[in-house]
């Protein structure tokens, strides 16, 4: 399989599987692995928290898991990622969710992209005492399951983590329908 060259952080994976596995089931997670190539599989059953993997790879096990999970559900990558986001941020900035505020709380998380992920830098456009969109420039990996769900369930995280409690998470410009960069707002 050609890469892009884009590599992401495999606490995305760690997190995940953990999710998986108490949610649905070993049985379940085996199917996800089996509706991958044994190449993304192996990188998905392998991840460790600072393991760098190939971002097609977390595209592949997004597309299983809806594949196996999902197919009466379009949102049940978006579920998933706000859950094992929550997991993630929980235990690695748990004393910035205690201090913040939403607008502090999301900053944090933009920086924090950065830091999982090789290309692309999360920007924040317009933040309210009830609102931020974020937006993603410079980022070259078009894939639906990916910006439209997994991006978004993640960024939701940090947000219902510091309190608040989301009224509305939208992916409201996207590059795979034609838009220059994937934004997304969120209001609570």
């Amino acid at each position: 399989m050609i890469t892009s060259g884009i590599q992401v952080k495999g606490s995305g994976f760690v997190h995940t599987l953990d999710y998986l596995k108490a949610k649905h089931g070993p049985a379940a997670v085996e199917a996800i692995f089996a509706a991958m190539s044994p190449e993304a599989a192996q990188t998905a059953r392998t991840a460790l928290f600072m393991t760098l993997c190939p971002v097609e790879h977390v595209g592949e096990f997004l597309d299983a898991i809806k594949w196996v999970l999902g197919p009466d559900d379009p949102e049940i990558n978006y579920k998933i990622s706000l859950a094992s986001a929550k997991q993630s941020f929980s235990r690695v900035y748990a004393i910035f969710f205690r201090l913040g505020k939403p607008g502090y709380i999301i900053s944090k998380a933009a920086a924090v992209y950065e830091k999982m992920i090789t290309q692309g830098r999360l920007v924040i456009v317009e933040s309210q005492k009830d609102s931020v969109t974020l937006r993603l420039e410079g980022f070259a990996y078009k894939h639906p399951e990916w910006c439209n769900h997994r991006l978004r369930g993640w960024y939701q995280a940090p947000l219902e983590l510091s309190g608040c409690t989301i009224k509305e998470a939208v992916h409201h410009t996207c590059v795979l329908r034609g838009d220059s960069n994937c934004q997304w707002r969120y209001r609570w």
